[in-house]
């Protein structure tokens, strides 16, 4: 059975290199914001989830948070030694735009570039619920003919943000208890396996 390697169109608050001491925040790793651990991240889970029928497959995760805040920025120069010959391609992305006029446009453009990297593309939704951006997405997946998987509803209809006084662990694996509001906005170890499993459907 053909094995999957999956790129991840992951959101960050920051680049990667400026992600490990956001100590104003609270977050202290290079994965999903909230998650406690790497492996609960939302790609982890998935590729654990993928593993179990397809051997060998690997989701790589890559920083897009750069083009959420740069629309016009080039985007080959960004990910292109990251995103050839993939076999699938995950956009998810959107909670870091800030200019929601050019993000129409935007996001056509790099649907238009992942189709010409990958066997297949899906995109998602924002976590957060957010009309604007929601259209700008569906109307990128209808006009390319990308599977759309909405995530809104996780945060909408089940607990899945982490509380403040609950334990999340930095880099090197030491605890360290959640004070800050901006962390409890993401999801958690719950919300993220649902992501992932959100994203597995469709794969």
């Amino acid at each position: 059975m053909k094995k999957i390697e999956a790129i991840i169109r992951k959101t960050k608050f920051e680049d990667v290199k400026d992600a490990l001491l956001e100590a104003d925040i609270e977050w202290f790793s290079e994965w999903g914001m909230a998650a406690s651990k790497e492996e609960n991240d939302y790609c982890h889970q998935l590729e654990k989830m993928l593993s179990q029928n397809r051997p060998g497959t690997v989701v790589t995760p890559l920083n897009i948070a750069y083009w959420e805040r740069n629309l016009n920025c080039n985007i080959d120069s960004l990910i292109g030694t990251h995103v050839t010959d993939k076999d699938v391609i995950v956009i998810r992305l959107g909670e870091n735009v800030q200019d929601k006029e050019a993000f129409k446009s935007g996001i056509l453009r790099l649907v238009e570039y992942c189709k010409r990297k990958a066997d297949k593309v899906v995109i998602t939704g924002c976590f957060w619920k957010d009309e604007e951006k929601e259209r700008a997405i569906i109307n990128a997946a209808h006009m390319h003919g990308l599977t759309f998987i909405p995530i809104d509803w996780i945060d909408r209809l089940y607990d899945s943000r982490p509380k403040v006084g609950d334990t999340l662990y930095d880099i090197h694996g030491k605890p360290y208890t959640v004070t800050k509001d901006f962390i409890i906005a993401h999801p958690d170890d719950e919300g993220m396996k649902k992501i992932a499993e959100a994203i597995y459907r469709v794969l």
